[in-house]
């Protein structure tokens, strides 16, 4: 589910389908028909040869071509700091596709993985920059009760409310679990560089405002649960406590465990609904919090005349995109926003601006709603 709602995402994600196995005609339930993210994986999707990439898992273990440039990176990076734009604009051609980056650490914001050493990035190796794969997030969405693994969490390893504030973590040597400062060197250092800072917040208020939007994700989740939710009672019952005494295959789980039925079932696809309604929220309170942005948030409001003559680019998304054609965003970081003519179209103006020309900066400092509205001819 978590790979399908980032599914519009610079990041590759494995397909899925579900399937029904039987071995030797003995039912054993629904299993996840899913690609493997493997250099074979990127072969086919990206038109590379297999043997032309170098394929990392973690943070530095080579499972295809070598580690070097990956390693390089990690020193460069160390070495100092990205307020130079001269040395972030030598990370962003040599070593990290920017957009690819954005989307990965922001969808595993969203989901609230803690678990962030689960890495897969590749490059090919005449490009040189890497890019990142959506790889094991199963830690996401409350997979483990809230209530219960917060406030653990926070004691014995590392708060994970605030994710913006996990995944920037300065303690700790190495790469150690949950956090340490080596797992958040990458993004850490990135938002050293005020540009980059800015692109990561606006690119955070698009996927809330479209990808990540609440209603969005919850039809993808009922949509997913509809398919699979005839052959639940069938499934649960093969995995059940008694079961698998009657097979002899011991018990993994102790019967007074959280109990394989059908309404346990239902109860956990209400609690991925409710996170996905209330994340947006919690995510950009959380953001404002971090990133010390004091003013609120403001709403954009796009209208184009006629109707069929264009769109508007905001940022990385298009208005046709935004639920209502309004999007929240955040007071005092800037958006740009560009006028695009259908074929056969030509923009004209915006209307109560001054300037002519197709993009604009917005100040977005003071209004509580702004209205973009471009007229095409």
């Amino acid at each position: 589910m978590m790979q399908h709602a980032a599914d519009h995402l610079n990041v590759d994600q494995q397909a899925y389908r579900p399937v029904i196995v039987y071995l030797n005609g003995d039912y054993w339930g629904i299993y996840n028909l899913r690609e493997k993210l493997n250099e074979h994986y990127v072969a086919s999707h990206h038109t590379v040869d297999a043997d032309q990439i170098d394929l990392i898992e973690g943070y530095g273990s080579a499972n295809k071509g070598t580690s070097t440039h990956y390693n390089r990176m990690r020193s460069y990076l160390e070495g100092g700091s990205l307020r130079s734009n001269t040395r972030y604009e030598r990370v962003i051609r040599d070593y990290i596709d920017v957009s690819s980056f954005t989307d990965y650490h922001l969808a595993v914001i969203y989901f609230q993985n803690f678990d962030i050493g689960n890495i897969k990035q590749w490059r090919h190796r005449n490009d040189g920059t890497f890019r990142w794969m959506l790889y094991d997030q199963d830690y996401g969405f409350n997979l483990w009760p809230p209530e219960v693994y917060l406030p653990a969490m926070k004691r014995d390893f590392s708060d994970y409310n605030n994710m913006f504030e996990f995944y920037t973590n300065t303690s700790g040597s190495g790469t150690g679990w949950p956090n340490a400062s080596g797992r958040t060197l990458l993004l850490r250092k990135m938002l050293e560089n005020d540009s980059f800072k800015i692109q990561f917040i606006n690119r955070c208020a698009d996927l809330l405002n479209t990808d990540f939007e609440s209603q969005r994700v919850v039809d993808i989740i009922n949509e997913m649960a509809s398919v699979i939710r005839g052959e639940m009672p069938e499934h649960l019952a093969r995995w059940s406590w008694f079961s698998l005494l009657e097979r002899n295959h011991g018990s993994p789980f102790d019967e007074e465990d959280v109990p394989f039925n059908t309404q346990q079932w239902e109860k956990n696809i209400d609690d991925l609904r409710e996170f996905a309604e209330s994340r947006p929220d919690k995510l950009r309170k959380d953001l404002m919090d971090h990133f010390n942005l004091k003013n609120g948030t403001c709403e954009i409001i796009t209208t184009v005349e006629p109707q069929d003559a264009g769109h508007i680019l905001i940022n990385s998304i298009t208005s046709q995109s935004l639920p209502n054609d309004r999007g929240i965003y955040f007071k005092g970081i800037p958006v740009v926003a560009t006028a695009i003519a259908n074929e056969g179209r030509s923009f004209q103006r915006w209307s109560n601006r001054e300037t002519i020309t197709r993009q604009i900066t917005i100040d977005t400092t003071a209004p509580d709603q702004i209205h973009l509205h471009a007229i095409f001819d």
